[in-house]
């Protein structure tokens, strides 16, 4: 079968006989997969030139991208899919660096993309961006959140969320999980996604005594909460959760 199937040769056809390409964001990579098949150069470029201004230019371009992939079996399925994943960890990093509080917005919740022409959204404060960026990625299928989270904790950056004390934090994850995720399997990825990013920032000896209480405590209290949900239910839910840590 030849890569890209009809829609992609179609497209790449076009080009051979000097029309203006019509791409789109889902035909764009069955073009590449078809021309990078053929050895036609110029419209691999042509295609890969497209994705770049309309799939990997924007975090929320990525999401809307990776929700509704079909993966082709093709050599340009790891290209397109590492490409969103460096995007949206490079988000994360970006983030987490950029939230100096966390704390539940008064009247903010971002919901899932809608719109998929133009689906950035006007500016918002850190937190907010934060919130919305980590929630998408946590929605998205398992096979992408659990790799994006992956780099996300492996990387070198300080990835430690800033917690101030008294109740902010706690709020802010009230929020999160109740507000803001849409599904049990997002939540628990978002658990499993701070709490590992907590660790990684805590010391070696006795990590505890240096962790956030509010922040710690509400990140057991969820994960507790998920687990009695799911108890001989989704078993990939209940085991994500019940992996989380509970040395304290």
């Amino acid at each position: 079968m030849l890569s890209g199937g009809a829609e992609g040769f179609r497209v790449a056809a076009d080009m051979c006989y000097l029309l203006k390409p019509n791409y789109t964001v889902q035909n764009a990579p069955l073009v590449c997969a078809t021309a990078e098949f053929l050895g036609m150069e110029e419209v691999e470029e042509s295609a890969k030139k497209f994705m770049h201004t309309n799939i990997f230019s924007h975090w929320r371009f990525c999401i809307n991208f990776l929700q509704q992939f079909t993966r082709t079996g093709c050599p340009v399925d790891e290209y397109v899919e590492s490409r969103c994943q460096k995007v949206l960890v490079a988000a994360c990093v970006k983030s987490f660096t950029e939230t100096k509080h966390l704390s539940a917005p008064a009247a903010y919740i971002s919901g899932p993309l809608t719109s998929t022409s133009n689906p950035i959204k006007p500016s918002s404060s850190p937190c907010q961006t934060l919130t919305e960026l980590l929630v998408q990625v946590c929605s998205l299928p398992d096979a992408y959140a659990a790799e994006i989270i992956n780099t996300l904790v492996e990387s070198d950056e300080n990835l430690i969320v800033r917690c101030r004390p008294g109740r902010s934090v706690r709020s802010w994850l009230d929020n999160v999980m109740e507000e803001e995720c849409r599904s049990d399997r997002a939540r628990s990825w978002v658990l499993l996604c701070l709490s590992r990013m907590l660790l990684k920032g805590a010391p070696t000896d006795r990590p505890c005594l240096e962790l956030s209480s509010q922040y710690w405590c509400s990140l057991l209290e969820h994960a507790d909460h998920l687990v009695a949900l799911h108890d001989g239910d989704d078993v990939k839910v209940r085991t994500r959760v019940s992996s989380f840590p509970t040395f304290i």
